[in-house]
């Protein structure tokens, strides 16, 4: 069983040695259309080992970490966290409140959509995870531009889809670059917001850890 009292104590640096990975399977996550607060567990994920933090040094390899599998639980116990669950739905917005008194928030794997969100001086927040494409299967920028307009702040694809540590990656990478999104209530300075970057191997069925990105 994961520890987690480093991820209540100290969230950006449990983010930075562990991977999160939703659990998007039919019993994993939550399956609602609407925001929710409810109960996660966050346990060793066993669809992958042996993954790697790459170290932002091309002249230095990558060293082990730990892959961690966030999964919905109906109900509150030892070594559940509460957030607030930002769902996701396929050519819609969907956007969540987030007040000052909930720890965290998680939403679905971030694999060509949109992150927007706003702080506010009361400790609380708003985010949307935003998708729209067009009929042959593309982003429709204008649309996704158009309904996140009134946030503070957007995180698109080509923020962790098409470049790797600011830099373009080849064409052929896009495909397995994803991003973890989290949320973490600081009581002192109000949500901040942490992007986990890493790229999935399609065909070994591996993972490589990028880099933590501050996204506000």
């Amino acid at each position: 069983m994961v520890d987690l009292s480093p991820f209540f104590l100290n969230p950006r640096d449990f983010l930075k040695s562990n991977l999160l990975v939703m659990d998007t399977s039919p019993t994993g996550v939550c399956g609602s259309q609407t925001p929710v607060l409810g109960n996660f567990t966050i346990d060793t994920d066993n669809r992958y080992d042996n993954v790697k933090r790459k170290s932002k040094h091309f002249w230095k390899s990558g060293y082990d970490i730990t892959a961690l599998k966030v999964s919905w639980k109906n109900q509150s116990g030892n070594q559940t966290v509460p957030a607030i669950w930002l769902p996701y739905e396929a050519n819609q917005i969907r956007t969540a409140s987030l007040p000052n008194d909930v720890p965290f928030m998680f939403t679905a794997p971030m694999s060509g959509c949109t992150f927007a969100l706003s702080t506010f001086s009361n400790g609380s927040a708003r985010v949307a995870h935003v998708n729209f494409q067009t009929e042959d299967g593309h982003i429709d920028t204008a649309k996704m531009n158009t309904n996140t307009s009134g946030f503070q702040k957007t995180v698109g694809r080509n923020a962790y889809r098409t470049k790797v540590r600011g830099k373009p990656a080849a064409p052929e990478r896009h495909a397995g670059l994803l991003m973890t999104v989290v949320g973490v209530n600081d009581r002192k300075k109000g949500w901040k917001f942490y992007g986990q970057q890493y790229e999935m191997d399609l065909v070994a069925g591996t993972l490589e850890y990028i880099e933590l990105m501050y996204l506000n």
